[in-house]
C-alpha cells in the first residue's frame, strides 16, 4: 500500500473510489478529550509549526538541541500519526507503507509513530508490514499526481 496526498495503491493499481481519489489519511478523525478531531490538526506539520509558534528552521533547530517542549510537541503528534497508521494496518493489512513528505523528518516524529504503531498494532498484521520512505523523495507528489491523472483519463 502506498499513500500519497492522497493515494492508496494495490496491486500495483491506484485506488480511485467513488469521486476519484482515496486514502487521505488526513481526514482521519480522533478522538482527543471526548471531542472528533481530524488527524492533520493533530499531526502535520503544519498543525506542529502552529503549536510551537515557531517556523520550520527554528522548531528544527530547537530539536536538534534538545529543546524539550518542542520535542513534546513532535512526540505527541508522532503519536497520534502511529494511532492513524493502526488504523491503516487493521483495515488494509498492507506489505508496505510508504511515507513521504517533511513532517515524518522532524526528530523524533516517526520514532513516536512507530512506538505507537507497534504498541496498538496486531503484531501478526505488523510484522508483515514494512514502513518506508519514497525512494523519489522530492517527487513523490507529482509521481501520484501523474498516476491519477492517467486512470482518470482512462477510457473504460
Amino acid at each position: 500500500m502506498l499513500l500519497s496526498r492522497p493515494g492508496v495503491v494495490a496491486s500495483g493499481e491506484l485506488l480511485l473510489g467513488a469521486k476519484g481519489w482515496s486514502g487521505e489519511l488526513g481526514y482521519m478523525i480522533l478522538n482527543v478529550d471526548g471531542q472528533a478531531v481530524l488527524l492533520d490538526t493533530l499531526a502535520s506539520g503544519y498543525a506542529i509549526v502552529n503549536q510551537a509558534e515557531m517556523d520550520d528552521a527554528t522548531l528544527r533547530e530547537h530539536l536538534e538541541t534538545g529543546d524539550e517542549q518542542a520535542a513534546k510537541l513532535v512526540s505527541q503528534a508522532g503519536q497520534y500519526f502511529g494511532y492513524a497508521l493502526t488504523n491503516l494496518v487493521h483495515l488494509y493489512n498492507p506489505d508496505v507503507i510508504v511515507i513521504g513528505g517533511s513532517t515524518p523528518t522532524y526528530k523524533g516524529y516517526m520514532e513516536a509513530a512507530k512506538a505507537a504503531l507497534e504498541m496498538y498494532a496486531l503484531p501478526e498484521l505488523l510484522k508483515c508490514c514494512t514502513i518506508t520512505t519514497p525512494k523519489i523523495q522530492n517527487r513523490v507528489i507529482a509521481f501520484g499526481a501523474r498516476e491519477w491523472i492517467r486512470k482518470c483519463t482512462t477510457v473504460r
